[in-house]
């Protein structure tokens, strides 16, 4: 009896000493981390390296920023000089690249964590990477997620590598003003940013011209009726009036491609570099019906083909002495359907828009997807997407679209488009026009995330304790398309959101409001939210939302009450005069529609 309990006091011995070797073992990892910041003190020196551009200088200090407030430690920056001993962060190492904007976060030594990227931009974009890694994230401007965490660490065999699917990729949306957002956000693109253009601060656009729906340097618009004085030939002859006309161009008349060859090298001259130049109509169907340019119609099946012969004629001129141009075509209404046997220049590329049933996706659209399919073919996959994520007629209400951008992605990528613009609410109380930017952001980086998970993931961080009615709402109002299409230009809300409809929205937001008082940041963003359903209790006030009211047992805000609401949130987002609410009807016209209960009324156009 006694050699047994022995027996078993040795083994239970022998198994303590194998439990602990293993448990040693199963902690090395731990042992041999990176540290950034131990107990609140930093553990790393931050060292740009001697050959980084002035975008990872202006954005290092920008890192350190965040790496403070997250750790509380004070973090030292040290330009092109590598301290002998301890733990580096080394910022912008040359990274060459066949990826665009390839990202590299990587553990080479165990003391040297090396973050960089391909070009200007990559770089930047693996410094918020790695921020994003240890929680920050950047819902909207002004609207962020900063963990508070003593200590920071990477584990030895740390490495992260990305790219985007898309090269470019730009929101047109009221939250996309922020230079320092779009980059956090690894937005690259700035066209119509007006006064927000990037800058090599922040890395530099992806310099593109799809919208621009003129020629190049010739005006095409009302300033184009005094270069028709001087030189009438440019400009297109229609047949109907027999006479020329300031809305179109002659994309066939050599003299005026001459001087568009000669404005394009004059700039690339200036501004040497990678840069888009526009050849497209103008957003009318005004395309010249002279002899040339009618003759090349009818061989090629379609009003492209001017705007393919003009590209390709410009190409051709400047791939010589400017072999980083590029020529853009808008592929849009007249010019959708690309021409029968043109081929492009390998510098003209394609930009493909078609606004149809945002509830379905791309390929199903039957017309649009052949359309991007033999534009791809024609200029050996030099295509870009011109989107659309907004309702033109109300940029205020409820546009429950986001989750189509998710599957149109999708389809974009098997098409192998090397960008995305989409177009959105410029108005700062849009319809959940942060959510749209940032998911625009995140889903033309990688598109085979699932939209929702993401959609919930901002509401979580922007929204706080508002967010579960904020994600209630987001899924009720998706089914009131109750299986109708949604095209860009909806105006009728009858059609779509009934009585009860908007008051289950009211009383979502009001819980949300009500939930996130304690906290400023989210109740803000909550209200701006709410700015969607409060048009539409306006609007319907006295069409169905009184009646309904009482029969929910819901007691309302007078009219004027809410009306005051919504002025009060044009001044605290600080609304420009210029933000529309609905094309072509700023907040003073708006607000006036609404007061005499005209909006919902065709004369309002």
């Amino acid at each position: 009896m006694l050699f047994l309990e022995e027996y078993m006091a040795s083994m239970l011995r022998t198994c303590l000493s194998i439990f602990i070797i293993l448990s040693a073992s199963f902690f090395v990892p731990n042992l041999l981390a990176f540290d950034l910041a131990k107990n609140g003190k930093a553990s790393a020196t931050v060292v740009i390296h001697g050959d980084a551009g002035i975008a990872v200088k202006h954005n290092a200090k920008i890192f350190v920023k965040y790496l403070s407030a997250i750790t509380g430690a004070d973090f030292e920056i040290s330009d092109g000089v590598v301290p002998a001993s301890g733990n580096v962060i080394l910022l912008g190492a040359p990274y060459p690249s066949k990826r665009f904007e390839e990202i590299s976060i990587r553990l080479t030594q165990p003391n040297l964590l090396v973050v960089t990227g391909e070009g200007t931009r990559g770089p930047v974009y693996a410094m918020y990477r790695l921020l994003e890694y240890f929680g920050c994230y950047f819902w909207a401007p002004g609207n962020e997620t900063v963990p508070s965490k003593k200590d920071l660490s990477l584990p030895q065999n740390f490495k992260l590598v990305d790219a985007p699917v898309f090269q470019f990729r730009q929101p047109l949306g009221a939250s996309t003003y922020s230079r320092d957002w779009r980059s956090k956000n690894y937005i690259n693109g700035d066209m119509n940013m007006l006064h927000s253009e990037s800058t090599p601060e922040m890395g530099g656009p992806y310099e593109m011209a799809m919208s621009r729906q003129w020629l190049y340097g010739i005006p095409c618009d009302d300033k184009a009726k005094y270069a028709m004085e001087s030189n009438p030939e440019w400009f297109a002859w229609r047949s109907g009036a027999k006479a020329r006309t300031h809305l179109g161009l002659c994309f066939t008349n050599t003299k005026l491609l001459d001087v568009v060859v000669e404005k394009i090298k004059a700039d690339q001259a200036k501004r040497p570099g990678p840069r888009y130049y526009s050849c497209s109509y103008h957003d009318n169907d005004k395309y010249c019906q002279c002899k040339t340019c009618v003759k090349l119609i009818r061989k090629e099946g379609s009003p492209s083909a001017l705007l393919v012969y003009a590209a390709n004629y410009i190409g051709k001129a400047i791939a010589k002495d400017c072999p980083e141009a590029k020529i853009i075509c808008l592929a849009y209404w007249i010019s959708l359907h690309p021409p029968k046997r043109l081929k492009t220049e390998p510098n003209v590329h394609i930009a493909v828009a078609n606004p149809r049933d945002y509830t379905k996706r791309p390929s199903d659209n039957a017309e649009y997807w052949n359309a991007i399919r033999s534009w791809s073919k024609i200029t050996g996959g030099n295509i870009f997407i011109y989107d659309y994520n907004c309702n033109f007629t109300s940029m205020l209400t409820p546009t429950p679209i986001i989750d189509a951008m998710g599957p149109a992605f999708r389809d974009y990528m098997k098409a192998d488009a090397k960008g995305i613009y989409q177009q959105m609410s410029m108005h700062r109380l849009g319809d959940f026009i942060d959510l749209r930017c940032w998911l625009f952001a995140r889903l033309a980086w990688n598109p085979e995330q699932d939209e929702w998970k993401l959609i919930d993931q901002w509401c979580d961080g922007a929204c706080g304790a508002g967010s579960p009615f904020i994600k209630e709402w987001l899924r009720y109002s998706k089914r009131c398309i109750r299986g109708q299409a949604w095209h860009s230009y909806q105006r009728n809300t009858l059609r779509f959101f009934t009585g009860k409809d908007i008051l289950t929205g009211y009383e979502l937001f009001q819980k949300a409001i009500k939930a996130t008082k304690n906290d400023p940041k989210a109740n803000a963003m909550v209200r701006k939210c709410y700015t969607s359903v409060l048009i539409l209790m306006i609007n319907h006030y006295n069409i169905d939302i009184v009646k309904r009211s009482k029969n929910m047992n819901i007691t309302l805000p007078t009219r004027e009450e809410l009306l005051k609401t919504f002025e009060d949130s044009l001044v605290e987002f600080k609304v420009h005069d210029w933000m529309e609410c609905a094309e072509g009807l700023k907040n003073d016209r708006f607000i006036e529609f609404m007061r005499k209960e005209k909006w919902l009324k065709p004369e309002w156009r």
